[in-house]
């Protein structure tokens, strides 16, 4: 699994006028990589009505590209939401911390969401430290930090707190944004505007 990029289906970008939410999912492998997508098909679900998705998957062994860090750190500056996906048992690999050093120095405040989904609680010292750092550096990128566990759960998972408070912020956010497109700050025109 590479860099991907994944289109909704039935969306058509061109001449919409629904703005795009672009989201990057890193993954540690595949397993990982299916957490990731049901986050991401659950904000298809809940939100896409009002965005056009626009989305890219990577495993983090893909940083260790040369031809491939540029991409990756650019995309992942620009994200409305970045969703990250490892084992809390597994130690944590390098390049997810070169991989976010990069790209949280070409954010400069952009607001968005930085989320952790581990397959275990985080009361691991891989899961703890990862925690830790991506926290962190969501706070230096002045995003919001959201972290959950997969432990034990299928595909589409209850809400829990973390969800909870995600889904909320996303939501206001979202809204927000849809909102200010009425009183005319939205980049995007239609023939009767």
């Amino acid at each position: 699994m590479s860099f991907l990029a994944i289109a909704p289906p039935g969306r058509v970008c061109e001449g919409d006028q629904i703005p795009t939410f672009a989201v990057v999912m890193a993954c540690q492998d595949v397993a990982s990589g299916k957490q990731a997508m049901s986050t991401y098909s659950w904000l298809l679900q809940k939100f896409g009505e009002n965005y056009v998705f626009d989305s890219h998957l990577w495993q983090f062994d893909d940083w260790r590209t040369p031809l491939l860090q540029e991409p990756l750190a650019e995309e992942s500056a620009r994200a409305d939401m970045i969703i990250v996906a490892a084992h809390a048992n597994a130690p944590v690999p390098e390049t997810i911390f070169s991989w976010t050093s990069r790209w949280v120095e070409s954010r400069h405040n952009q607001d968005g969401a930085l989320v952790l989904l581990l397959d275990s609680p985080s009361a691991t010292p891989g899961g703890d430290c990862l925690a830790r750092f991506l926290e962190k550096s969501a706070r230096r990128a002045g995003m919001d930090f959201f972290s959950r566990s997969t432990h034990g759960q299928e595909q589409s998972p209850p809400l829990n707190r973390a969800r909870t408070k995600m889904e909320t912020t996303l939501a206001c956010t979202l809204q927000e944004e849809i909102a200010s497109a009425g009183r005319g700050n939205n980049r995007w025109w239609g023939l009767n505007e």
